[in-house]
């Protein structure tokens, strides 16, 4: 068996269906989520079950211990977070 990774997924609004596919997937341990809208965090992060919860990107690179981000944001988003 695979070791199981920590996975982010940044925007919720498409980004919540691979949430819940990662949720489910064996070799995945913990989904962390994050989006700026409170109430899209909240609600995604209800569903899944995620204790890490953040409304900031860079919070979440922060964190040493996820090992793989799926950026999910609008485009104008993604190139701003691809360039930083």
């Amino acid at each position: 068996m695979a070791e199981q990774v920590r996975i982010a997924v940044i925007g919720l609004r498409f980004g919540a269906s691979f949430a819940a596919i990662y949720a489910r997937h064996p070799d995945v341990a913990e989904v962390i989520v994050c989006d700026p809208d409170a109430s899209r965090l909240h609600e995604a992060g209800d569903y899944i079950g995620a204790t890490r919860r953040y409304a900031d990107l860079d919070e979440v690179l922060a964190q040493p211990d996820i090992d793989a981000v799926h950026l999910l944001t609008p485009f104008p988003v993604s190139y701003t977070h691809l360039t930083l």
